[in-house]
């Protein structure tokens, strides 16, 4: 056997590649082997056809005549045919003849390199150095007539044993032929998949060629296309900016010619004067040809002399006008006076009234003796007559401008402090009617000082106490937002009547006259508060169905921190009311100790912290009563009531309702919270209630000793339980899984203020970690695989941490 059809082919090119061509020998002369273009068998002379190094093809072309030259192809019997061999089949073409091939051994020189004979029946072993292995009997076929080299190897020869035989070449040979066969039909197959493959590669070229082309015919238009742009390219820029600079030109001529054209439209101004044109549309011209002036010197051009020359004459008039109106204006107020002449004229005149008043009193004395002495004189009847018509007529305008800054931009906005007018109308009628005394006092005797002054402000104070009543009718149209200008004319007024009667001891029965109606309409502005909070819960559609708080939180604290500025006027309205009488029967002001009606040394602070308190109870209270209709579940509802409570807190710490509202009142406040917090925790039982389980304390081994710090078994718990006791804690951790979840994951969804967060988590840390560590540490091993007991104590304290 050998070792495969490529090494005896690749042998015998190496071997064949060892000669050369003989020299000085035509090209049809018989040449040794497969060196140069022609080969040589026994029988048969060769032409190698093709002329690729690795593509080896002969043609037969004739029978060997035995000296040495081809003959013809006609003269041989067999095979009379002219047919292409490959090197391999050249070799084995023929058994026979490859067994008496001629012996012709050549080196690279062309000299003899072989000492076999010609008759030799072997092959060389110097041209054939693969050995073969002998599978044949020794004893070979007479018509062969070889014998073997080695006649000393045993019969039969061991199988890889060296052998150049004649029958081992024989047999090799016929193997070599078959296996040439088969390999013919796979070289068919690899030919055909190269012919195809260059089939598809010259198509690829051809392509690639017209791509090629194409992409030169295409550079060479961009190139084309390019060389004509860029002219025109070049054209644009320039014409692009040639406008952008004729727009500039066009703009600087512009405001070059503008101070030019300024002298005609500003001409007619200054012509007409301040008088007529009026002093701001003067001034601004003066201003505008000031600025114009400026430009056109800045310039230098002379087209702009004339426009100059021109500005500078109308400024010059215009100057000039200003002060002839300068010197007028200082002359009106500029006249000379008797300063002595002002200083007594009063005093002249009040004493010339006095002993006119004394002269007509005395004369009344005997022309009207049935006319007491008490009453008062025609002078005293003239007096208020003429300074009462003076006075109301003076305060008329301020009583309308009270009335007309009650009108706001938004109809819901709350009243501002001082932004009413009735300020300033208190201001003024203080300081006349203190006037109107001291000239009473002046002209007339002590005992008619209180009836002149009071028949002389009469009138004024009527008109004073209308004002004062329709402003209470907008308040009372408007309690909600306008009470608190109820509160600010109570002390107002309160104060001015407070000082008028300290100088005069007269008016203070009219100023509270004046005043109960807003007296009474502030009492009643307390109860309407706390109404209006009901009915505006009431009538809210729907509460947030996440637990977050209401607006009317906030704006109902808002009220309340509004009230703070206006604790002297409420402290007399609430003093005046009672403690809780703001409340109806049988609310919560009957339930707490409390003083009703009227109590002089009552704390105006102190009732304003009852009232901030009811209001606040009202307000979540309604709340509550209003998310249980609508809201599903108490931990919700607690959520909510949580969430409003923490901005009703957070609103007073913030203003200055925290001085009010002392630890006392705050404790209402903190009993609303913790309510909100049972409301929430009442939906964390269920998972708690999982955890508890029954402990039998007369059972020795059951719980370990109170107080001890004794670890505690699991596996000694587990063990001792029954399976249906097993299953039952199986089933209560899988229960408190589900629960603990699904509570887990609507806490998530809910909207808390931030402390309200961290406070409910706290609280349920508080619930329920003590519990599972208790229940964990007693029957984890009841469930080794983590299928119930899916939490140890360290997760759940980072999921409950997680909460806040």
């Amino acid at each position: 056997m050998f070792r495969s059809v490529s090494t005896l082919i690749s042998a015998r090119k190496s071997q064949s590649g060892k000669y050369k061509k003989i020299k000085d020998e035509p090209e049809e002369l018989i040449i040794t082997r497969h060196s140069g273009n022609l080969a040589r068998t026994r029988w048969g002379i060769y032409r190698r056809l093709s002329k690729y190094p690795k593509r080896r093809e002969y043609q037969r072309l004739g029978s060997d005549a035995g000296d040495g030259k081809p003959a013809d192809l006609e003269s041989r019997d067999d095979n009379p045919r002219v047919r292409t061999y490959s090197c391999a089949q050249l070799v084995l073409e023929d058994r026979e003849t490859l067994l008496r091939q001629n012996h012709d051994c050549r080196d690279e020189d062309g000299d003899k390199s072989c000492s076999n004979s010609d008759n030799d029946w072997d092959w060389c072993l110097e041209d054939y150095p693969v050995h073969f292995t002998c599978i044949l009997d020794h004893e070979l076929s007479s018509s062969v007539g070889a014998t073997h080299r080695e006649t000393s190897l045993p019969e039969p020869a061991t199988f890889g044993t060296p052998c150049c035989c004649g029958g081992c070449l024989v047999y090799y040979a016929e193997l070599c032929e078959e296996m040439i066969n088969q390999r013919g039909s796979a070289d068919e197959e690899d030919s055909a998949e190269v012919e195809v493959l260059l089939s598809r590669l010259s198509k690829t070229k051809l392509l690639t060629a017209k791509i090629q082309s194409s992409l030169t015919r295409l550079e060479t238009s961009a190139g084309n296309v390019q060389e004509a742009i860029r002219p025109i390219y070049a054209n644009t820029q320039r014409l692009q900016q040639l406008g952008t600079n004729i727009d500039h030109t066009l703009e600087a001529i512009e405001n070059i010619r503008k101070p030019l054209d300024i002298t005609s439209s500003e001409e007619s101004i200054i012509r007409a004067g301040p008088q007529k044109a009026g002093l701001s549309e003067f001034l601004a011209s003066l201003k505008r040809m000031n600025a114009a002036l400026s430009e056109l010197k800045s310039t230098n051009l002379r087209s702009s002399q004339d426009a100059v020359a021109k500005l500078n004459t109308l400024l010059e008039a215009g100057a000039q006008q200003l002060e002839l109106v300068f010197r007028d204006t200082l002359h009106e107020d500029s006249r000379p006076v008797e300063p002595l002449h002002y200083i007594t004229k009063g005093k002249d005149k009040v004493s010339r009234l006095a002993l006119i008043n004394s002269a007509v009193a005395t004369s009344l004395i005997h022309l009207e003796p049935d006319n007491p002495s008490g009453s008062i004189p025609p002078t005293g009847r003239l007096f208020s007559d003429i300074r009462g018509t003076y006075i109301t007529k003076t305060l008329q305008n301020l009583a309308a401008a009270s009335v007309n800054t009650t009108k706001k931009k938004t109809p819901d906005a709350i009243y501002r402090q001082g932004t009413n007018g009735i300020s300033v109308y208190a201001s003024c009628i203080e300081g006349i009617f203190l006037s109107e005394y001291e000239n009473a006092c002046q002209l007339f005797p002590r005992e008619h000082w209180g009836p002149v002054y009071a028949n002389t402000t009469r009138n004024a104070l009527m008109e004073f106490s209308k004002t004062l009543r329709e402003l209470n009718s907008h308040i009372k149209a408007n309690t909600t937002t306008d009470c608190f200008l109820a509160y600010e004319i109570i002390d107002i007024v309160s104060s001015l009547s407070f000082r008028l009667v300290e100088k005069t001891s007269e008016l203070k029965d009219e100023f509270q006259d004046a005043l109960k109606p807003i007296r009474e309409t502030a009492k009643s502005s307390l109860s309407e508060l706390l109404e209006d909070t009901r009915r505006r819960v009431s009538i809210m559609p729907t509460v947030p169905l996440d637990g977050a708080a209401v607006p009317l939180t906030s704006e109902t604290m808002t009220r309340l921190q509004t009230m703070t500025a206006y604790i002297s006027p409420l402290t007399t309205v609430m003093v005046a009311l009672g403690d809780g009488n703001w409340l109806p029967n049988g609310s919560l002001s009957n339930q707490r100790n409390s003083v009703k009606g009227f109590d002089v040394g009552a704390d105006g602070r102190q009732l304003l912290a009852h009232y901030c308190s009811d209001t606040i109870d009202t307000l979540l209270q309604s709340l509550e009563n209003k998310a249980r209709t609508i809201l599903k579940g108490k931990s919700l509802l607690g959520v909510f009531i949580a969430n409003n409570v923490a901005v009703v807190e957070s609103m007073i710490r913030s203003s200055d309702l925290q001085p009010i509202m002392t630890s006392n009142w705050m404790s209402r406040v903190e009993s609303w919270r913790k309510k909100g917090i049972g409301f929430y925790l009442d939906a964390w039982k269920d998972p708690s209630s999982y955890l508890l389980d029954v402990t039998y304390t007369n059972r020795a081994g059951q719980r370990p000793p109170s107080g001890s710090n004794a670890s505690i078994n699991s596996a000694e718990i587990v063990k001792g339980l029954s399976s249906r006791d097993k299953d039952a804690l199986k089933e209560k951790f899988k229960s408190f899984n589900t629960s603990f979840e699904d509570l887990i994951s609507k806490h998530k969804q809910l909207t808390m203020e931030f402390q309200v967060k961290g406070q409910l988590a706290r609280e349920v840390q508080a619930l329920i970690e003590p519990l599972y560590g208790r229940f964990w540490d007693r029957y984890r091993e009841v469930d080794k695989k983590g299928k119930y007991v899916r939490y140890d104590k360290s997760q759940l304290a980072a999921v409950l941490a997680g909460l806040g």
